[in-house]
């Protein structure tokens, strides 16, 4: 028992003639006319303070003689007045007995033999709702069952009426395990009603080593991944709590399939998490997760539990997430779904701001996401606002099921196979002399070009793709205004939506860093980092041309020689 806290011993005694019996509890035996003087002398409870519930006839013939063979033991008897709990009032009466007598923090052994057969579940319920109540201790429920007779025999017979009954055995039995189902009808109760499996991993954690007792290291090591599983659902993580079903359900699996012993709470509620982890499991490692319409439907599924467990502020955050995962999804770009670079450009779209969201308006997407974001926010700030923040349950679960729509409507959604649409892209400067467009294109045979150059430039890119012989080659033009001085502005291009739009739906990212000024090739790099941010593969290029400037002017079109300055990039 804890060394701090109070330790006691609750027992009844009624009318009846008690005659001698012998106790026993394993190797261990008591003599004794009384139960609890047997549970004091067999769990060495000296010191403890012993409360006897008693009416006022069972205390008028027997707490004196009781309460001597108690201080015997070494314990403090006293009683504790109750009526036989013939109504509800009366059974209130007895409960409020037993409030009244356990302190806080108590560590409470409970004797049952001598109740009136209905008094133990009322004294079995009530010291439950004292565990809750002030944190006592239900360390031990005892009932000396003398019908049994001695272990291993066969009962006595039953004596004629009004003959003395012959001496005795009368074993002690521990049912203390049954105190568990008040835990575990807790904890499964958490599970089901607010979706919430930490009482359930708590429960594992202290129970299943003794309930499969053939098994500790695997049981402890299922404990151990419940607790993973329960705490990722409970902070929202929906990916991380996929990965931890999947971690979790191999060894549970193991666990359930293993011989045991007769079926027990902790195996029915073992089987309820299996259940649960099934629906969330996710059996790769993160980064290969495919964002597709089995995990969008299954995220949603998520922000269902969350609602039915009235967790509305977790259900937001993940409908506002969710929603992003379905604009790239949606637009082709699941590929890079879990960059936040990738992320951060998805929402900038869905907001409709800058160039890339001008037409978000006309999106039905764009109006959910502004609803959803609004309620978002106003439950992350957790109402500290000069407006009145209403509930937000309802309004949760109205964009849940427009959430839902959007994934059913087929026409909406542009699967994706995980390929960009931009398998090649090149990046490069260009000043006032073409060959360098000419011998990148020739090199590296992109699939679209992105050319940063300056109007007086510009004329120059289409006759460099037909000299390449890349004529329908697609292109994006990135035009500075000023290409000598323009630093910022190249900065800033870079970083802006046209750039992100490109970049976010290409794979594979050449970027040559020769040619024109030195603020064309400053925003060449600027890309060159940003396409890296976002998680596209960049290798870095430089052009040569051997010849002077006069033949370079003179014959334009001729190929030059690449070097390839990362790394590992090898030589082509």
């Amino acid at each position: 028992m804890p060394g701090n806290s109070e330790r006691l011993l609750i027992a009844s005694i009624g009318t009846t003639n008690y005659h001698e019996q012998t106790y026993q509890l394993g190797a261990l035996t008591c003599t004794t006319r009384f139960s609890p003087v047997a549970v004091a002398r067999l769990l060495r409870l000296e010191g403890a303070r012993a409360g006897i519930l008693v009416t006022p006839e069972a205390h008028e013939k027997w707490f004196d003689t009781l309460g001597q063979e108690l201080e015997a033991a070494g314990l403090r008897p006293e009683p504790i007045p109750i009526p036989k709990g013939a109504t509800e009032d009366e059974l209130w009466e007895v409960f409020a007995a037993l409030v009244n007598f356990v302190p806080p923090r108590a560590s409470v052994v409970l004797d049952v033999t001598f109740a009136l057969r209905h008094l133990p579940f009322v004294y079995f319920a009530s010291l439950s709702f004292l565990t809750a109540l002030r944190e006592v201790t239900l360390q031990g429920v005892h009932y000396a069952a003398a019908e049994m007779g001695r272990p291993g025999q066969a009962p006595p017979p039953r004596p004629a009426p009004d003959a003395a009954p012959a001496a005795s055995h009368a074993p002690l039995l521990d049912l203390s395990a049954l105190m568990w189902l008040g835990d575990w009808y807790q904890a499964l109760r958490s599970a089901r009603e607010a979706r919430d499996f930490r009482p359930i991993a708590r429960r594992l954690e202290e129970h299943a080593p003794h309930l499969f007792p053939n098994s500790d290291k695997l049981a402890a090591t299922v404990a151990l991944r419940s607790h993973d599983l329960a705490r990722a659902l409970a902070e929202g993580l929906p990916l991380e709590a996929g990965l931890a079903a999947a971690r979790f359900l191999a060894p549970a699996g193991e666990l359930l399939s293993m011989p045991s012993k007769p079926p027990t709470p902790a195996a029915y509620a073992l089987e309820e998490l299996v259940k649960a982890a099934q629906q969330l499991s996710i059996p790769l490692a993160k980064r290969d997760i495919v964002l597709d319409t089995q995990e969008l439907r299954r995220e949603l599924e998520l922000v269902q539990g969350y609602l039915d467990g009235q967790e509305p502020s977790k259900a937001l955050l993940l409908l506002r997430e969710w929603l992003v995962s379905f604009a790239l999804y949606r637009g082709g770009e699941a590929r890079r779904w879990l960059v936040r670079n990738v992320r951060e450009e998805a929402e900038r779209r869905l907001g409709g701001r800058g160039k890339a969201g001008r037409d978000a308006e006309a999106d039905p997407l764009h109006a959910l996401w502004k609803d959803v974001s609004a309620s978002r926010n106003a439950a992350a700030h957790l109402g500290f606002t000069t407006s009145k923040v209403q509930p937000q349950h309802q309004r949760a679960k109205a964009f849940l099921q427009r959430c839902q729509e959007l994934l059913d409507n087929t026409g909406l959604v542009v699967a994706s196979q995980g390929e960009p649409r931009v398998t090649c892209l090149l990046v490069t400067p260009l000043g006032l002399s073409p060959g360098v467009l000419f011998s990148a294109v020739r090199h590296v045979a992109p699939s679209h070009a992105l050319v940063i150059t300056s109007a007086r430039a510009r004329p120059l890119v289409v006759p460099a793709l037909e000299a390449a012989e890349q004529a329908a080659l697609p292109h994006t033009l990135i035009e500075l205004a000023d290409p000598h001085f323009g630093f910022r502005e190249a900065r800033e291009r870079a970083q802006g939506d046209e750039a992100g739009e490109l970049l976010a739906a290409s794979g594979k990212v050449v970027v040559n860093l020769t040619g024109g000024t030195t603020a064309l090739q400053y925003a060449a790099e600027a890309v060159a980092a940003r396409a890296e941010a976002l998680g596209s593969a960049v290798r870095r290029a430089a052009l040569i041309d051997r010849r002077s400037p006069e033949q370079q002017r003179a014959e334009p079109y001729v190929l030059g020689e690449i070097a390839w300055l990362d790394a590992d990039a090898g030589t082509g």
